[in-house]
């Protein structure tokens, strides 16, 4: 049974809203979003050859032009970047993080792009969006995205 088709996934979200401040990553840049599976790798062979990594957890972030997605990591300052590499910068913004258990990724993405959930929570799905991975989420099997907000839903 699949689960997209008996979810309400706004009864399966915690959704809170924060600010976060400038994240400098060190990684990987694919073209279409199912690279993702090879970027993980790639950065895990590699993650010894990244300078000033602030940790060694990855970050997934999804580039609005194209759904490009991006695995790095966290670093002081991306201007020594290792050949065949490249940096990404997620800008500080306010953030909508939704909380799920993992099981819920498919019903998550199927739907949190509708209009009506973009207008419902006020996520602006043209600026980069990003999940962290740490083991303590992993651990719990759930899933954190940050989704920026849209400007005229931002908090005054």
């Amino acid at each position: 049974m699949n689960d997209r088709d008996n979810v309400n996934i706004r009864e399966v979200l915690q959704v809170r809203s924060t600010y976060i401040e400038t994240i400098r990553l060190i990684g990987f840049l694919g073209k279409r979003l199912e690279d993702q599976n090879e970027l993980f790798p790639m950065l895990k062979s590699r993650m010894h050859e990244i300078p000033e990594k602030l940790s060694d957890k990855p970050c997934l972030t999804i580039l609005p032009a194209g759904l490009a997605p991006f695995v790095g990591v966290e670093v002081t300052e991306n201007d020594d970047v290792p050949e065949g590499m490249t940096s990404c910068t997620i800008p500080a913004d306010e953030y909508m993080v939704f909380r799920f258990e993992t099981k819920h990724i498919g019903s998550f993405w199927e739907r949190i792009c509708s209009e009506e959930n973009q207008a419902y929570y006020g996520i602006d799905l043209a600026k980069p969006r990003f999940e962290m991975f740490t083991s303590e989420l992993e651990a719990e099997g759930v899933v954190e995205w940050y989704i920026p907000r849209r400007e005229d839903r931002k908090s005054v």
